[in-house]
């Protein structure tokens, strides 16, 4: 929870990790300016402490901003060359609900201005805290701006991913096959979040992933091995898989990409479920 390189032992936790031959991926906003973090990310990338790297590139509205994360992304790359030239810095964007195509298409076009983007990770703007959600369904508007994210993207040979699942019933069917399924390498259009690396927050909850934050587990520390997180966060993603899907919206259950599978309707953190068991788990 929070920006790791601002923690104020941030180096000394790199120096733990390399101790106890753990691996990690940096998520960062990268707005750091301490030569001491710079210096310990360099070394845990030489130690393959650093196993990959996401970064948040959705805020850099200033130019000294932006001046300061291409620094350090470069930084991060050259190092990730030199020790580990398999793996590279990611940056990711939130695609908003307020933003028209011109304005995210100029942003992802000035971002690729100022660093070589090796992978570029879209997410959806996903309200979540428990709310019934459903901005994203049949919303062929906002899959019209996708559209033109992903021809922005092929234009500028920016290879990208989606963060998270895609609604199919964005786009019309020919555009999904054509444009998304067929520029897409990896799509998702059901959630796979228990089988994703998951969230620790500061008061011990833990999260399949931040949209899905208020339908987690409460207290990591009770494991004695991540094995049985994991263990336990698929046992509640099938409970509440299965109390989503009783409470599918209507034009979800209407729809071909539902009845097919192809679709499992609503993001687990966009539906309002009962979980109050959650708490005695």
């Amino acid at each position: 929870g929070g920006e790791p390189t601002m923690h104020p032992v941030f180096p000394q936790i790199l120096a733990v990790l390399q101790q106890e031959g753990a691996r990690a991926c940096l998520i960062s906003n990268l707005l750091y300016g301490s030569d001491v973090v710079r210096d310990s990310l360099r070394q845990a990338i030489a130690d393959r402490v650093i196993d990959g790297c996401l970064s948040n590139a959705a805020e850099l509205d200033t130019e000294a901003k932006m001046q300061l994360y291409a620094y350090n992304y470069q930084d991060l790359q050259e190092a990730f060359a030199r020790y580990n030239p398999n793996q590279f810095v990611a940056a990711g964007i939130t695609l908003s609900r307020h933003k028209t195509a011109a304005e995210e298409t100029a942003y992802i076009e000035r971002l690729a201005q100022n660093i070589e983007i090796r992978r570029l990770r879209l997410s959806l703007d996903f309200q979540a805290e428990n709310q019934v959600d459903k901005f994203f369904i049949n919303n062929k508007e906002y899959g019209n701006k996708l559209q033109q994210i992903i021809y922005k993207c092929l234009d500028l040979r920016v290879p990208f991913s989606w963060d998270c699942k895609i609604y199919p019933c964005l786009f019309s069917a020919k555009v999904f096959q054509k444009d998304v399924v067929g520029f897409t390498p990896q799509l998702r259009s059901i959630c796979a979040a228990d089988s994703a690396p998951f969230d620790v927050f500061p008061d011990m909850s833990y999260a399949h992933c931040y949209p899905a934050r208020t339908l987690s587990g409460q207290n990591i520390l009770k494991f004695k091995r991540l094995s049985e997180a994991r263990g336990e966060m698929a046992f509640l993603k099938n409970t509440l898989q299965t109390l989503h899907r009783a409470a599918s919206p209507e034009e979800c259950r209407e729809c071909h990409y539902y009845q097919t599978g192809v679709c499992d309707s609503l993001c687990l953190g966009c539906q309002e479920l009962k979980v109050s068991f959650l708490q005695y788990v």
